[in-house]
């Protein structure tokens, strides 16, 4: 069946387009188009911002009128037109811009549209069922763009729309015109061609027929306000005419009638010579159009351009010239056809002639650059008429002749023409001009013949002469070449002069054979001249011609090749030789030479470059004019220094060049360098020193003189210990070199070249220090004297002092260099100090210190010492006894010593080590002293020694302990013990030691070490005796041991006395250290005296161990498993024991499990069960204690995994209760125990359990942790239960089972600390327990923390945004989608496009759960931060909220409350766990336990309220609307205005 309305196919097209109406025509129905009544079109306005729709009815133009009645409606837009007529038969208008039919039109107006009811009044009727209908679409806005559709209607209705049409656009109000052409510019107006641009071919545009022509002219670079200038279209294309008609009168070709155009338009009132820029534009009934792009036009000068500048004649001070006018009678005719007949007489009478301008520019030929600065005006000419001035406007050729120029110079010259009001032309192109020379140039540069010191001959070629100013003499000028005055110049005329001049102290000049010659004297010896020469005529001078000459030398110079030798050298003088001058004079001259001149500088200046020569006149030389070479002496030069000489000859006129340098020459020492003094000799006042001459420097040679020495001077300067001098006198003395010769020889010839060590007492001592005061301080001591020539004493010197001395040699000439500065050497002391101090004894009323006394010996005889002056000395030196003082420690006040004691040297007591012995009594018990000692000698005493460097603690009044005896000993350690003393306060022994040297000899005693009974080294027996062990002592050595008490606080007994000898053993006999601390501890020190040395041998190994304890863990896990059935006790298995529980407890495993882990099977342990155990045990000896724990540990395990679902018979369940055995921070066995933690094996599980607990064992008895430490081996490590729950799990089951594990801590706790607290506080609660880590393990997750449960709680709570959401995306896109991409999308379609995009991010927020530890981690830091401020910023948005949303719906506000609530339980949480387990005070602000309870009922019956209104107004009410009910949430209204979602308000 046909539609009930006829469909259109095609989309409306437009066939023509005005500035405010479109012509559209589309197809009709194809069936059916008579029942066709009207049309329906709709239209938008795309230019808005969103598109405007517009819709209209039109009807079809009623056949029964007749064709002019449908055209006139079809025009006016009041009906539509089927079968329009044809193109080719619309006729057609030539109109420019004019309105036209269909037809196409001619100018720039064409078109194509239907204008005029008279074109188609006549046109033949086409009947067709498909023919095209139109329609005139009117009130529209120009150059808019619009979309249109049309539908038909018939009887039944309006039918369907047809497709939207493609971009349909209005045309422009105006033409537009192209870029404006000048036509021709003078000084104040600018002529423009004005034309349309062509329309393209396929356009359907008209243009409205122009009016007028609008132009705008505006400075370039200018501000000024632009000049608008309106002009109609006739009066334009009139211009334009009679343009045309004076372009074809004149008869020149290049006159600018090719460029004129149907329109014209001349802008008058502009400035001349400036640049301005034009648009124009169209002006037509419908508005004005758009500006054209814009020209650059520039007017031209008031005043004509001058043209054909050229030079006529030209002499040395004058030039004329001639040039022209432009013509200008053809742009006189054309400025009167294009302005109005006032102005164009204005402007050419602006632009007559009156006169010109000339300016010069100074230069030298083409190379002149044209600059403004250069250029000067000279002269103004008037306006001389020609015999075609009758002409209008037309100017004849004008002269000038210029004078007054100066001559031999360039010009550049310009000409400009000026106006009636004084406006300038342009100025004409520059043209060069040149003026005669005064005299004529020379050919060539003067030439020098002969130079002499002060005179030069010059000659150069006659120039050629001038008509009429012949040369008659020459102009000379001389000056130094570097010289920066003025040269002075001197008129010379020519003489007669045959040869050379005689007088050659002045300038002559003079004609010789066609040259000219010029004798210029007076100069000065070598230095350059600049002479200028110029020929003179009775004009003037003419150009100068230069030349340069040097004169010679003031005197011969010499051979810069070589320079002086040396003769012979002093210490004050050189005597030097070298060769004579160069000769540079002619023979019939001769020899000027009258002296020499030398020069020389100090090496030691320094200054290498630039050296501060001295120059002087040498008095004293012989030279003979045929000699090739002389000698000479310098003198007065200072001694020891490197020299360089030069020599020069002089003349009367001056120095001549000096000779080459020479090579350093040095003259000689005052006086022979010495050797570094040695100090042979030192008391406490003198230094004897020792030195000789120092031949290993530079010996004399036989150009050298050496002095002779007469006695020597010796400087001994103090210095402080770091070497450099101190603020002391230099100490001095002289000494005549005879006098420390003899002391010398004394020396040598009384045979005191021996060491000190050959002449040592035979009874004295091996340990004695020997108090020399001799060189005791060098290697050789006095062998060194045998090669010393000079022996000298210093005495007046400071004890105890730090001297370096120094010897210098004295001559007849001065003194010569010190020597090097001896090694440092101290004087003696008054009194020397005491060495190696030692405290030996401390008693409760007495303490007793030794030390080794210096014993003085001398070196020399006595003679000898008399010889040298040193007797006084030596006696002052003998030592008489030592000095002791004490005090009482203090740290406040200076110390209050007490009156030293003297100890004279012949009662001094020793002990056995020869060692001098000294006691201070009158001691008060436990309290600390300061003990110091100082040797006394004949002169005075000496420095305080301190004993110690801590202050001494005298020993408390109770007994000394007994000595330590021998147990074991090793290659490297001695095991000792000893009886504890019965006094309580005793808590540590310190005891020492001292080493047995050969022949039964004891050496010193080592500093005490401290035992204490929590060492690792020390074991005390039941006995209360005490078992140590000395390591680090070498093998095969004997040793003395003593022990002292040590209290608590500080204080120490008396020494015990010395032990027995005990030795170690060698290398390959005992032991080493680790293996002899390997075993167990008896209780009674005998038994471990009396043990066999190869007892130590008998080390069980780990492996048997871990045997052993594989046997006894099997053993346990069995019996403790499967129950014990005795005849007096039953222990029932763990399945059983469970059930009991169960029954008694109502069935909840959480209500007993602590309580069950703390006291399960107690009492079981005081039955037969221990002895039933002991006897079944697989190894003998095993430990009850050990059973014990074993029993328990693995029963509440097993009872745990019980109770929550696990077989405690099967092979997993076994091997995790061993693994919670395990102990914690065991790193050498990590790695098997992540190989078993996913294992089933129950043996193999068992066997790696055990090695583990073995290895740990032993790495505990390596401390000596034997005893009633070992059962703590068996607490686990969360360690392991981390590598078993990660096995198997994925990645939500880890992170569960991770934060489940800390809440499990606290199931081995006592209830008083237990009680009261959450489950984020057991983790602070200590180590976990084997019963900890199984609950931790086999405890099932909770409902709430499944994955599936928290994403579902999730989506619950943000159910209201998503809803909110999803609605404003249903209400607003659509509606955005349709108006900005112009299409209709249903809005199903975008509902399955919203839950598309749901299920998208539903899964992948599935996805992030299930990765999220690959794909992001978070800082411990971050999430320990996050849960500390979480309940503050709760409570902070829960207070806005509360007072925000109570002013919308009470449903807000207490929902606020809610969150208030939520984060303050969280804080007071938190509070309540920290205050008990610190067991401090709850605070006020915080409720009680029971309290807080209450309100956590309170908090969650308003979340019940909450979550029932929200159920009950928004679920029900609002998205099923089966209710208009209001309880808390906002009303129908203010969800209307605010936006209707509680997520929106």
């Amino acid at each position: 069946t046909l539609e009930l309305v006829p469909r259109l196919t095609s989309a409306p097209e437009v066939k023509c387009a005005r500035f405010d109406r479109l012509l559209l025509r589309w197809a009709g129905p194809v069936a059916d188009s008579e029942e066709v009544l009207a049309y329906r079109i709709r239209y938008f306005d795309c230019e808005p911002r969103w598109p405007v729709c517009n819709e209209m009815e039109v009807k079809l133009a009623s056949r029964l009128l007749r064709r002019s009645e449908q055209m006139t409606q079809f025009l006016s837009g009041q009906a539509a037109l089927r079968n329009v007529p044809p193109i080719h038969h619309m006729p057609v208008r030539s109109a420019a811009g004019g309105a036209c039919g269909l037809g196409p039109s001619a100018g720039a107006g064409g078109g194509c549209g239907m204008s005029s009811p008279s074109d188609c009044a006549e046109s033949e009727e086409v009947e067709d069922d498909n023919a095209e209908v139109h329609f005139w679409l009117l009130n529209l806005l120009p150059a808019r763009m619009y979309y249109a559709q049309a539908a038909a209607v018939t009887a039944a209705g309006p039918g369907e729309w047809s497709p939207k049409s493609g971009a349909l656009y209005t045309w422009r109000v105006a033409p537009m015109l192209q870029v404006p052409r000048p036509i021709s510019n003078t000084h104040a107006s600018v002529v423009v061609r004005l034309s349309f641009e062509p329309l393209p071919a396929d356009t359907h545009g008209q243009d409205e027929e122009v009016e007028s022509f609008e132009v705008v002219v505006q400075r370039l670079r200018d501000g000024s306000e632009a000049q608008r200038l309106t002009i109609s279209r006739d009066e334009a294309q009139a211009l334009s005419k009679r343009l045309l008609e004076f372009g074809e009168a004149e008869s020149d070709p290049g006159s600018p009638s090719n460029a004129i155009s149907s329109f014209a338009v001349a802008v008058p009132g502009l400035a001349p010579s400036t640049y301005y820029t034009c648009q124009a534009r169209a002006v037509t009934h419908a508005g004005v159009g758009e500006f054209s792009l814009p020209c650059d036009v520039e007017t031209l000068p008031t005043a004509p351009e001058v043209v054909d500048l050229v030079v006529m004649e030209t002499s040395y001070d004058s030039v004329e010239i001639s040039w022209h006018v432009s013509d200008s009678c053809t742009a006189a005719g054309l400025v009167r056809v294009c302005l109005s007949e006032e102005d164009a007489e204005a402007e050419l009478q602006a632009r007559s002639v009156v006169g010109f301008r000339m300016r010069l520019a100074e230069g030298h030929g083409a190379g002149v650059h044209h600059r403004a600065t250069g250029w000067r005006e000279v002269v103004g000419v008037r306006l001389r008429p020609g015999p075609a001035s009758a002409v209008e406007g037309c100017i004849g050729e004008q002269r000038f002749a210029l004078s007054d120029l100066a001559h031999s110079s360039h010009y550049r010259l310009q000409v400009c023409a000026v106006a009636v009001g004084g406006s300038e032309g342009q100025w004409s192109k520059p043209v060069e001009l040149s003026t005669e020379p005064l005299a004529p140039s020379m050919c060539t540069a003067p030439e020098v013949d002969v130079v002499g010191r002060s005179w030069a001959v010059l000659s150069w070629p006659a120039p050629a002469e001038l008509t009429g100013a012949p040369v008659v003499g020459y102009t000379v000028g001389v000056s130094k070449a570097k010289a920066r005055k003025s040269m002075n110049s001197q008129e010379l005329d020519f003489e007669e002069v045959e040869g050379m001049p005689v007088d050659r102290s002045r300038l002559v000049v003079w004609r010789s054979s066609g040259h000219v010659r010029l004798c210029v004297g007076g100069l000065e010896p070598e230095t350059a001249y600049a002479v200028q020469i110029k020929a003179r005529t009775e004009r003037g001078d003419g150009p100068p011609s230069a030349c340069t000459l040097q004169t010679r030398h003031a005197a011969p110079a010499m051979p810069s090749s070589s320079g002086p030798r040396l003769v012979r050298s002093y210490c004050n003088r050189l005597e030097l030789t070298c060769a004579g001058p160069i000769p540079d004079w002619r023979p019939e001259d001769g020899n000027d030479i009258t002296g020499f001149h030398a020069r020389y500088y100090d090496i030691a200046s320094g200054r290498v470059f630039a050296a501060p020569w001295q120059e002087c006149e040498i008095a004293h030389y012989t030279y003979a004019e045929d000699s090739t070479s002389m000698t000479f002496s310098l003198e007065e030069l200072l001694p020891e220094r490197d020299y360089v000489v030069q020599v020069a000859a002089t003349t009367e006129f001056g120095r001549g060049a000096w000779s080459g340098e020479s090579d350093h020459l040095r003259t000689w020492r005052l006086a022979p360098p010495m050797t570094m003094p040695q100090v042979l000799l030192r008391t406490h006042t003198a230094l004897v020193l020792g030195w000789s001459t120092d031949v290993t420097l530079e010996a004399p040679s036989e150009e050298a003189h050496e002095e002779e020495v007469t006695e020597f001077r010796i400087h001994a300067r103090s210095v402080i210990p770091g070497g450099s001098p101190s603020l002391r006198e230099e100490s001095a003395a002289t000494t005549p070199r005879v006098r420390a010769a003899e002391l010398a020889g004394l020396l040598r010839r009384e045979g005191v070249v021996e060491l000190p060590q050959a002449r040592l007492d035979p009874g004295m001592e091996q340990d004695t220090l020997i108090f020399t005061f001799g060189q005791d301080m060098l290697g050789d001591d006095f062998a060194c004297v045998s090669r010393l020539d000079f022996v000298a004493v210093v005495g007046d010197l400071e004890p105890g002092h730090l001297y370096t001395c120094a010897v210098r040699a004295v001559t007849c000439a001065g003194i010569g260099h010190p020597s090097p500065s001896a090694v440092p050497h101290s004087t003696l002391p008054v009194a020397p100090s005491i060495q190696d101090l030692q405290l030996d004894e401390v008693q409760h009323d007495c303490v007793q210190v030794s030390c080794i006394l210096p014993r003085l010996k001398s070196p020399l005889a006595q003679f000898a010492i008399d010889d040298l002056g040193l007797r006084q000395s030596v006696e002052e030196l003998d030592l008489q006894g030592i000095e002791v003082r004490c005090a009482a420690w203090t740290s406040w006040t200076r110390l209050n010593w007490r009156e030293p004691v003297l100890l004279d040297q012949a009662t001094l007591s020793r002990d056995v080590s020869g060692r001098s012995v000294a006691r201070v009594e009158q001691l008060d018990p436990e309290r600390q002293y300061v003990v110091e000692l100082r040797a006394r000698a004949a002169r005075g005493p000496g420095s305080w020694c301190r004993v110690t460097g801590q202050p001494i603690r005298t020993a408390v009044h109770m007994p000394a302990p007994e000595p330590p005896e021998l147990v074991k000993n090793t290659s490297r350690s001695l095991t000792v013990s000893f009886a504890s003393m019965e006094d309580r306060r005793i808590v540590a022994y310190e005891v020492r030691r001292r080493e047995g040297g050969w022949g039964g000899a004891w050496g010193r005693a080592c500093d005490p070490v401290r035992f204490e009974a929590t060492d690792a080294s020390v074991r005390v027996t039941s006995e209360r005796r005490w078992v140590v062990t000395l390591r680090g002592l070498g093998s095969e050595t004997s040793h003395a041991l003593q022990l002292r008490g040590v209290t608590q606080a500080g204080g120490i007994t008396r020494w015990s006395a010395w032990s027995e000898r005990m030795s170690t053993l060698r290398e390959s006999d005992g032991l080493g250290d680790a293996e002899g601390v390997a075993g167990a501890v008896r209780d009674s020190p005998s038994a471990a005296i009396s043990a066999p040395r190869q007892a130590s041998k008998e080390v069980e190994s780990v492996e048997a161990f871990a045997a052993k304890l594989e046997a006894i863990l099997a053993f346990a896990l069995n019996y403790s498993t499967a129950g014990v059935q005795l005849p007096t006790v039953t222990v029932p298995s763990v399945s059983e024991r469970a059930r009991v529980l169960l029954r008694d407890r109502g069935g909840s495993p959480q209500a007993f499990l602590d309580t069950v882990l703390q006291c399960e099977d107690d009492a079981f342990w005081t039955t037969k069960l221990p002895d039933f155990l002991i006897h079944q045990a697989p190894v003998a000896g095993c430990s009850t204690l050990l059973l014990r724990e074993l029993w328990q540990s693995v029963r509440r395990c097993a009872i745990v995994a019980h109770l929550f679902g696990r077989d405690s018979q099967s092979a997993e369940t076994r091997s995790l209760l061993l693994l919670c055995l395990v102990p914690p921070g065991s790193e050498h066995m990590l790695g098997s125990l992540e190989e078993c933690s996913g294992a089933t094996d129950e043996p193999w599980v068992l066997r790696t359990v055990s090695r583990a607990l073995a290895r740990e064992t032993f790495a505990y008895a390596s401390a000596n942790r034997f005893g009633v430490q070992g059962m703590s081996l068996l607490e686990v490590t969360a360690l392991i239960l981390r590598d078993y729950r990660m096995v198997g799990l994925t990645g939500s089951q880890e992170r569960l089972a991770l934060e489940r594990a800390p809440a499990s801590a606290a199931m081995a706790i006592g209830e008083d600390t237990a009680t009261g607290l959450s489950d984020a506080a057991t983790e602070d609660m200590g180590p976990p327990t084997p019963a900890r880590v199984a609950r931790a393990l086999f405890e099932p997750p909770k409902r709430e923390e499944h994955p599936v449960a928290i994403v579902g709680l999730l989506v619950l709570w943000m159910l209201p945004l998503f809803v909110s959401l999803f609605r404003v995306a249903a209400k607003r896109v659509p509606a955005a989608l349709v108006h900005t991409v112009q299409m209709d999308l249903s809005l199903a379609g975008l509902t399955l496009v919203l839950i598309f995009l749901w299920a998208l991010g539903v899964a992948l927020v599935i996805w992030v759960q299930a990765n999220i530890d690959r794909v992001f981690r978070i800082p411990s830091t971050f999430v320990f931060v996050a849960y500390a401020s979480a309940p503050g910023v709760s409570i902070c948005v829960a207070t806005t909220s509360v007072l925000r949303g109570w002013r919308v719906a009470p449903c807000f506000a207490l929902l606020g409350l809610y969150s208030w609530g939520t984060g303050y339980l969280r804080w007071a949480e938190d509070r309540l766990d920290d205050s008990t387990l610190e067991r401090r005070a709850v605070p006020r602000v915080v409720w009680g336990r029971r309290r807080q309870r209450f309100a956590l009922k309170a908090h969650s019956i308003l979340w019940y309220v909450l979550v029932a209104d929200f159920a009950i107004e928004e679920v029900l009410g609002r998205w099923l609307g089966w209710h208009d009910l209001r309880l808390l949430g906002p009303a129908f209204n203010t969800e209307r205005r605010g936006g209707g979602a509680l997520f929106e308000g």
